[in-house]
């Protein structure tokens, strides 16, 4: 197990997202008001190449997390659906059953927040398995639910993957107590 199978705090994964964003746009508020050479046809600042490799290494940096592979989307999904009960984002990692699942609680819901949205509520989870069965990856998860004043549930989950044009979708999940 490495340090990306470790505990996630629901919250985790967004605020990491939320501040290399932060520093992004305030390192490209720094160079907009770099005095750039027109001697240079490109447009590349001669004085500040560091800045230049420091614009490609957060590119690529960003590049990599918008994209990622099955387990970036899985453990996004989990942000999503569990930890944010944010089931419009949830939707959009979803295909086949999994989305079909989703719009029916939508619908129960009439497009709130799903039932584990209540107040006073903490969710983390561990990754625990990996598996490949016909093509489809499976991850299990360990979830737990903390309810201020009610105690601590902890449940199972499965996550079924799948690649398609889309890349990685989540095609189906369930959950076990």
């Amino acid at each position: 197990m490495n340090e990306s199978d470790q505990i996630r705090e629901g919250s985790g994964a967004a605020q990491r997202r939320y501040s290399l964003r932060v520093a992004f746009l305030k390192w490209a508020e720094d160079i907009r008001e770099l005095h750039f050479s027109q001697s240079n046809s490109w447009g590349c600042p001669a004085r500040h190449p560091k800045q230049l490799i420091i614009f490609l290494f957060f590119l690529g940096v960003f590049q990599g997390c918008a994209s990622g592979g099955p387990e970036a989307t899985a453990d996004r999904f989990m942000d999503a659906y569990y930890a944010a009960a944010d089931l419009g984002t949830a939707l959009n990692l979803a295909d086949g059953l999994a989305a079909k699942k989703i719009r029916d609680q939508q619908q129960l819901t009439k497009g709130g927040p799903g039932p584990q949205s209540s107040q006073g509520r903490r969710v983390s989870y561990t990754r625990i398995e990996q598996k490949t069965v016909d093509g489809k990856l499976f991850f299990r998860y360990e979830v737990r639910i903390d309810l201020q004043g009610t105690g601590l549930l902890m449940r199972k989950t499965l996550v079924a993957m799948d690649h398609g044009p889309n890349g990685w979708r989540v095609t189906n999940f369930t959950d076990t107590d």
